[in-house]
């Protein structure tokens, strides 16, 4: 209630933007980069080691991986990344 009656009082002073939701830059990239390491993997042996697989067999391989590491980025952005506060009820999201 107190946070929720502080961030009140800086949307009617018009400081809202002031205000940030998301947890840090760490949070959001950690993820993205420690799965960034396998999927590369997985492209390199798709390219170098499956060389007698058609492309479509190839690219099974490192087709789950990218998936992970596309869901990981939209959540990194979407939830941890930082941004300004725009409205109160967004806010409720974070709060216990």
């Amino acid at each position: 209630e107190t946070l929720t009656g502080l961030v009140q009082l800086m949307s009617e002073s018009g400081r809202l933007a002031r205000v940030e939701t998301g947890s840090s830059k760490f949070d959001a990239l950690l993820g993205p980069i420690l799965t960034a390491i396998p999927t590369l993997g997985a492209y390199i042996i798709a390219g170098l080691v499956l060389t007698n697989e058609p492309w479509y067999g190839r690219m099974i391989v490192p087709a789950i991986p990218t998936v992970v590491l596309g869901a990981l980025v939209w959540i990194g952005k979407k939830r941890y990344w930082p941004r300004p506060l725009r409205d109160i009820a967004a806010l409720k999201v974070y709060l216990p």
